[in-house]
């Protein structure tokens, strides 16, 4: 099995599915993609259930650090946080008008 740091020059507009057997790989490879989409000067994305739950292991703000230029990239534009927890908890409820927005 390749390791999230394997994969690297996946053409544009490819879907790819990653199963990690933890959170620090599942996060080493978010910030992984993060730090060469912004290297390769692409807009990133980061959305996650956990963007601003202060106790996940996937926060923004436990990631933060370890993404290049991290508060010049979101006062550029160059990186945005979504925060997917509302969807998810609506979801849960069966209620997606949320995800129809």
């Amino acid at each position: 099995m390749l390791s999230a740091s394997h994969l690297t020059n996946i053409p544009s507009n490819e879907h790819i599915m990653l199963i990690y057997s933890s959170d620090d790989e599942r996060n080493n490879a978010a910030v992984n993609y993060i730090n060469n989409g912004l290297k390769g000067g692409y807009q990133c994305i980061y959305a996650s259930v956990g963007a601003y739950d202060s106790k996940s292991s996937s926060s923004i703000s436990n990631l933060s650090s370890k993404i290049d230029n991290y508060k010049e990239n979101i006062k550029n534009g160059e990186l945005r946080i979504v925060n997917f927890k509302p969807y998810y908890e609506s979801a849960l409820r069966r209620n997606l008008s949320p995800l129809k927005n």
